[in-house]
């Protein structure tokens, strides 16, 4: 008999809530739609912030862009990323979306992206958490991520209303500054 080592991906099917929907508000999917869009035709990553399941924010994190990958130094940047946030934040787990775009492919977790979801799994100790991939025409692929390659669906909605213009500049004005100081383009 050959046992196969499922511990993480059984503990967090069977012991964990996983979340089953998600809706962006308004400011947050106008953010990532930004920072998806004004990053050209490049990939981009980062985390997002969900309450009471709403995804409310998103940002990046510091990373080299390419067309079909991006690249962080994954400890140093998220160490980055987490000593940006609130302590309260940090503390109440709220940023705990992965989410990264795949320009105009299709939404789905390639080979790359499973290796980086196990990567992050480890490093937040074998605790499920919510992954998303988005492309530019809005495809979302969006899963609880349980194990090497193993998920629950998690639906997600839109935003029934849209920001004002004038909201809509600030978001704009401020995924400009965090893509001019955060990323690098690599071709």
């Amino acid at each position: 008999v050959v046992i196969q080592d499922n511990y993480t991906y059984l503990k967090n099917l069977l012991c964990k809530p996983k979340i089953e929907t998600l809706e962006f508000t308004p400011y947050a999917w106008a953010k990532i739609n930004c920072y998806i869009n004004l990053i050209g035709e490049k990939e981009i990553t980062g985390f997002g912030k969900i309450e009471n399941g709403f995804i409310t924010d998103v940002k990046i994190i510091k990373q080299s862009v390419r067309s079909a990958y991006v690249q962080s130094n994954d400890d140093y940047s998220i160490a980055e990323f987490l000593s940006e946030l609130p302590m309260e934040d940090i503390e109440q787990g709220l940023w705990n979306l992965d989410w990264h775009s795949h320009v105009n492919m299709q939404a789905f977790a390639s080979g790359t992206d499973w290796g980086n979801y196990q990567k992050m799994l480890e490093l937040r100790n074998g605790q499920t958490y919510p992954a998303m991939v988005i492309n530019k025409r809005g495809d979302i692929w969006c899963k609880n991520i349980l194990g090497d390659q193993k998920y629950t669906d998690i639906a997600v909605y839109l935003p029934q209303e849209m920001i004002s213009e004038a909201e809509f500049k600030k978001v704009y004005d401020e995924c400009k500054q965090d893509i001019l100081a955060k990323c690098k383009v690599v071709n």
